[in-house]
């Protein structure tokens, strides 16, 4: 039998605060194997971003408690806007 990878698209409300400790939870409940990239709103100059929230570095905090990697593209989501990325796996 294979290894199963747990594979999830999310959305983060932009408005919505979250806390290390959700994204810990999140995470942990994929498994130990999974790929997450989606919309998570989330502007860190860590991946590029030319801002910084609190609920990024929520996102960082927790991905370094469990040791996942953040990989972002470094590209604009909108090369016609602002550049800024959100999505990223």
């Amino acid at each position: 039998m294979g290894t199963m990878i747990s594979q999830l698209r999310p959305y983060i409300a932009h408005l919505k605060v979250v806390y290390e400790i959700k994204f810990i939870t999140f995470f942990q409940k994929l498994g130990d194997r999974f790929i997450v990239g989606g919309d998570y709103n989330a502007k860190y100059s860590h991946w590029g971003s030319r801002l910084i929230t609190p609920k990024e570095h929520a996102l960082l905090k927790a991905a370094n408690t469990i040791n996942a990697e953040i990989i972002s593209t470094r590209k604009p989501n909108d090369p016609n806007k602002i550049p800024d990325l959100l999505d990223f796996f």
